[in-house]
């Protein structure tokens, strides 16, 4: 854009003289800071929400540090009291504020976006990882034993596809986690006693307990672990490796005796 006449060459050129004719129109300049600021935050694929709280938040923190910095300069014998406290406000704003930035981008040492957003599977592999062995058990031990085993496999491995699909969803390892603590509870469920009382097809009793008592749950728990391990603090897991830890746990199960795993 030219012109002969005003010397102007470019947009901010003009923006600067609208500026020195009507004054009022330097809050378009807070405009574009705001849209930056908004394009900024989509860009980074922040959950908006996350964004509005952190910016009302830091405005009232804000507003409260001006405030008693104005007190601060006011002279008498609670100046000192209150000049700490203005610092004191100040180092906490600064905390307040790393963290939450911390905490939106990154997801520690809170995930917000989680916090604030709706993820349906999420909720949903939560609910049932929180449930598992705490259900009532078959009177039939290795009927117990088996739907226990089943629907841990069965999550796992829809954990898995989760995982691999959206890579940040578990950043903080609470599922994961939450899997490691299910194997304890069912390991508990299904202990020597129990497994000692399972009969083959002929009806002779168990001559290894300690298979399904200990060996069954040890070998699902380095699966967990090497999940764990291949996820990292990045988290998300190849596809390759989801396909991996796939084909064992299927294998785990034909060992585990359980025949229905993939009806």
């Amino acid at each position: 854009m030219t012109t002969t006449n005003g010397g102007i060459t470019d947009p901010f050129s003009l923006l600067t003289q609208a500026i020195r004719k009507v004054p009022e129109t330097r809050y378009a300049l807070a405009v574009g800071g705001i849209i930056a600021v908004v394009a900024i935050v989509v860009g980074f694929k922040v959950n908006l929400w996350v964004a509005v709280f952190g910016a009302v938040v830091m405005l009232v923190l804000m507003t409260v540090f001006v405030i008693f910095a104005g007190l601060a300069k006011e002279t008498g014998i609670l100046h000192g009291p209150i000049k700490v406290f203005v610092w004191f406000s100040l180092l906490l704003v600064m905390a307040t504020t790393l963290v939450l930035f911390s905490s939106a981008f990154w997801g520690h040492p809170l995930n917000l976006a989680r916090l604030f957003a709706s993820d349906p599977r999420w909720t949903s592999l939560n609910t049932e990882i929180a449930n598992l062995g705490t259900r009532s058990s078959d009177p039939d031990w290795f009927t117990a034993y088996a739907d226990d085993y089943l629907t841990l496999g069965r999550t796992t491995l829809r954990y898995l596809h989760y995982v691999e699909e959206n890579p940040q969803a578990d950043t903080d390892n609470k599922l994961l986690g939450g899997l490691s603590d299910a194997l304890d509870r069912l390991r508990i469920r299904n202990d020597a006693t129990k497994a000692a009382s399972f009969k083959n097809a002929k009806g002779d009793l168990n001559p290894d307990p300690s298979y399904q008592a200990v060996k069954i749950p040890s070998k699902f728990k380095t699966f967990l672990d090497g999940i764990g391990a291949d996820k990292g603090e990045k988290g998300g897991l190849s596809s390759q490796r989801e396909r991996h830890y796939e084909t064992a746990i299927r294998q785990w199960a034909i060992d585990a005796g359980i025949s229905t795993f993939d009806q």
